[in-house]
């Protein structure tokens, strides 16, 4: 069980959620600055990651991989067990260069594709807790049957997610078939001139 436990440092004392919580600064000889928060929450900084776990004892503060907290991985990656709520924006880039691309080819049938998906209204049930109340989307059972890769994911309780970003690209070569029928119809109807 890998563990972080910090000791030294100066005080502070942070009133969070109705709650006291004694969090301490420290040095590492490196010359990184941490926080680890002695409390219900557990926080330490690892070459670049904050690590945030939910483990105590007594005066020193720990943190577990395996807590199912949020977890910021040493490489500055983060991991998250469970949702984020953020509420300011969340901005962020996509790697698409097309040098880490390899056997790329335009999406087939498109259109056919499209069909297959319904934007729909729908009200959130109680199996499960992070939504509730009427809401917009579209159904991940669709997305599968258009069998687009990595758009659509099992999770570990058996639920299917969308990855809604992933279907610009669909959307993208629908509009472009669908401009390019317009196109034919315009040239049939400039032939015969009709209005």
């Amino acid at each position: 069980m890998s563990r972080f436990w910090c000791f030294l440092g100066i005080e502070r004392f942070f009133l969070l959620f109705g709650g006291i919580f004694v969090v301490r600064m420290f040095l590492w000889t490196c010359g990184l600055v941490g926080l680890c928060a002695c409390g219900p929450v557990g926080l330490r900084w690892a070459c670049g990651g904050l690590v945030v776990g939910t483990m105590h004892e007594g005066n020193a503060c720990s943190a577990h991989a395996e807590t199912g907290a949020a977890v910021v991985v040493p490489n500055g990656g983060i991991y998250v067990g469970k949702d984020v709520n953020c509420a300011g924006d969340v901005v962020s880039f996509c790697s698409s260069d097309q040098r880490l691309k390899d056997r790329i080819k335009l999406i087939d049938d498109p259109l056919e594709r499209l069909n297959k998906i319904k934007g729909v209204t729908f009200e959130w049930n109680t199996l499960q807790g992070t939504y509730s109340g009427e809401d917009t989307g579209i159904i991940a059972q669709d997305i599968e049957q258009t069998e687009l890769p990595g758009v659509v994911t099992t999770r570990d309780d058996g639920y299917k997610a969308v990855r809604y970003d992933r279907l610009i690209p669909l959307l993208v070569e629908s509009v472009k078939q669908l401009n390019s029928k317009v196109e034919d119809l315009s040239r049939i109807v400039n032939r015969h001139g009709l209005q």
